[in-house]
Formats: structure tokens, sequence, C-alpha cells
């Protein structure tokens, strides 16, 4: 069980503090305020039971993270302004890596799809819902295709060489984008059978409601927000020289 029970909360306030935060994000540009709102997502995942970044999450986030640190020191003339400027790129990206799942782990894609539906066209949220739901259906028929390959006898992914990896994708990409196609033009004559789209509202089979702990959430969550804006464009510094800019 979660000691704070997200799952219960309005699909509606998870997305709109989700898509608040997702902008504080980027709008950060104090390396304080970035490292203590990666320490705060890690933690409050720790809360909600969900595990930190770990096998390829981890080493896509770490790598990059070196990359754009060495990148901004050597295209940046003062080397400790480099540095800093490349770990608050490394607290984005793993924000925003830790952010969303915090989301889609604690809510279905039907209370996503309810809780779109309150700010955008239910058109656009079907089109947004059925991409999430072709994840696992492309992931699956790229390793069908992959072993398809294999009993060809084509080494795909096993040949030695970047290039000549490079070289294989072509025997991939085209057969998985005539399936893809495939599947959007089914999928369009049974939406356009059932008449989808011909109403410019539609009804839902669970009805979203404010309860006393979603206006709590939701005004707990625009408080900080608040704080972190203020202390963001706030002229202050720490006694430790040069920490921020």
């Amino acid at each position: 069980m979660y000691f704070i029970k997200v799952s219960k909360f309005d699909p509606r306030i998870k997305i709109f503090l989700v898509f608040l935060y997702t902008i504080l994000v980027f709008v950060i540009n104090k390396l304080i305020l970035a490292s203590v709102l990666f320490v705060s997502i890690i933690l409050f995942r720790l809360v909600l039971k969900m595990s930190f970044l770990k096998g390829k999450s981890l080493f896509a986030w770490a790598s990059l993270s070196v990359f754009m640190i060495l990148t901004q020191m050597i295209f940046t003339e003062v080397k400790m302004d480099g540095l800093i400027k490349g770990l608050i790129i490394c607290c984005r990206i793993g924000s925003i890596m830790l952010l969303l799942p915090i989301l889609t782990h604690t809510t279905s894609y039907s209370q996503i799809a309810g809780g779109l539906s309150s700010f955008i066209n239910y058109r656009a949220v079907f089109v947004i819902t059925t991409a999430f739901n072709l994840i696992p259906v492309f992931e699956a028929e790229g390793r069908n295709i992959i072993d398809a390959q294999k009993l060809r006898g084509a080494d795909v992914f096993e040949k030695k060489g970047v290039f000549r990896k490079i070289m294989a994708y072509p025997s991939l990409v085209l057969p998985f984008v005539l399936g893809a196609m495939r599947k959007a033009l089914v999928s369009s004559a049974a939406m356009d059978s059932k008449g989808f789209g011909i109403y410019k509202t539609r009804t839902w089979l669970d009805k979203n409601i404010m309860k006393p702990q979603d206006y709590f959430f939701l005004v707990l969550g625009l408080s900080v927000f608040a704080v972190i804006i203020v202390l963001n464009y706030m002229e202050w510094e720490l006694k430790c020289p040069r920490l921020l800019f």
C-alpha cells in the first residue's frame, strides 16, 4: 500500500501538477533549486514505493549527464560555470525521467483519458491514449520482426561494428512502418464505423469528482511551485562561492 494513495487522487489534479512541474524543471536556472527538486521527486517516488532509475535507464541518464557536463565545460570559458550548467541539465533530465512515471504508474489510461478531456477535445485525447497503448504492441512487433529476420538467416544486431549495424536497420524499419500503417488504417476504419467524433462532447463511465484531499494536494502543489518560482527569480546567493549563477 502507498503511504500516500496518489492513485485515489483526481486524475485532473495529477495531470495538471505533472504538467506544471515539467515546466518548472525547465524554468529553474539555479543549481541548488534544481538539485532540491530532483531529490524531492526521488523521495516522493520512494514514498510511493517506486524504484529509482535502474538498468538501461540509469545507464542512459548517467551517460547523457557526463556528456552534457563535458560539453558545457568545453564550450564555456569559465569552467566552473560550465560545470554548474551541466549539473543543472543533469538534474533537469533526471527530473523529467522520474516525474512522468508518477502519473502513468498511479493512473490507468482510462483515467488519464477522462482527466485530459477536461482540458482538451476528446478526439485529441483518443490520439494520445492510443499512442500510449500502442507502445507495448509495437515493442512486441519489433521483437517478432527481429526473430523473423533471424529465422531467415539475417544476423540482425549481431553484426560487429556500428556501421554494419546501421546497415541492418532498413530490413527492420520497412516491415515495422508497414505494420504500423496497417494498424492505423484498421483502427481508423473501426472508429469511423462506430461514428467516433460525430458529437462535440461525449459521456464517460467514471465521473471525476473533486474531494477534500484533491483540493489539499492541489493547494500544496501550487504553493511549492510558487515558492520555487519566487526563489528562482530572487537575487540571492549562498556563501559558497559560484554555486549559483
